[in-house]
C-alpha cells in the first residue's frame, strides 16, 4: 500500500508476482484515487484559461486519445474531473467550452475510469440534475 501523507489517499496492489509491479500498479492506483479525490479550481469565467499541455496534446479532432493504463491517464482523469466540477456538473458546456470534446466523447472518457463516472452522476443527483445513461 502506498499513501499520499497530506490527504491520506491510498493506492494498493498485491496481485502480481513481482514486489516493483506491485509498487508501480499501486503507484498508478494512488495517482487515480488522487485524480479522483482532490479538486483544482478552475475559472470558468476567465476565457483565456485553457487546459494543459498534455490535454491539448491528446484532445485531437473532438476526441481524446488515450488508454486507461497509460502513464498519462490519472492526469488527464483530474483535469477533466476540475472542469466538470467548475462548471458545476454541466458536461456539455466543460467539455465545449473548455476541453475541445463532444459531450458524448467526455462521457466516454470519463466512462473509462467508473469511480469517476460514478462521482459525477453523485453530484450532478446532489445537484438536483439528472443522471446520465
Amino acid at each position: 500500500m502506498v499513501t499520499h501523507r497530506e490527504s491520506g489517499v491510498s493506492g494498493q496492489a498485491s496481485e502480481r508476482r513481482s514486489q516493483l509491479d506491485n509498487r508501480e500498479a499501486a503507484v498508478f492506483r494512488l495517482r487515480l484515487n488522487l485524480a479522483i479525490s482532490l479538486r483544482c479550481d478552475k475559472p470558468v469565467q476567465d476565457e483565456a484559461a485553457l487546459p494543459s499541455e498534455m490535454w491539448r496534446s491528446r484532445a485531437v479532432g473532438g476526441k481524446l486519445v488515450v488508454s486507461p493504463k497509460h502513464a498519462d491517464f490519472p492526469a488527464l482523469v483530474a483535469e477533466a474531473l476540475d472542469w466538470v466540477f467548475a462548471y458545476q456538473f454541466d458536461l456539455s458546456s466543460a467539455a465545449k467550452q473548455r476541453l475541445g470534446l463532444s459531450t458524448s466523447q467526455l462521457v466516454k472518457f470519463l466512462k473509462l475510469c467508473p469511480e469517476a463516472w460514478q462521482l459525477v452522476q453523485q453530484n450532478r443527483v446532489d445537484a438536483g440534475l439528472p443522471r446520465l445513461k
